[in-house]
């Protein structure tokens, strides 16, 4: 059985990859934050492993962003009311 909300076409896989992008994205900032407190607070051991994961999830999130954008857009269709007539 396939839910009405996704096409058989697999439509919605671009909407799910700019989605994990975000996400790795927020993680990142996340990380950075937890980095720059371990700084602060003088543990080296803490901040390091705080910066790899801000490094990893920043890449991922890049790498998941340049997919997304080189997959094709669907148009919209011309019963939206947004194409404009000539």
């Amino acid at each position: 059985m396939t839910d009405g909300n996704v096409a058989s076409d697999g439509a919605a896989v671009p909407d799910l990859i700019g989605t994990v992008a975000l996400l790795l994205n927020v993680a990142a900032v996340i990380a950075l934050a937890m980095c720059v407190a371990g700084v602060g607070l003088a543990r080296p051991g803490w901040a390091a492993v705080a910066a790899g994961i801000t490094l990893l999830s920043f890449a991922a999130s890049m790498a998941c962003f340049r997919v997304h954008n080189r997959r094709p857009q669907t148009a919209p269709a011309a019963s939206d009311g947004l194409a404009l007539e000539s």
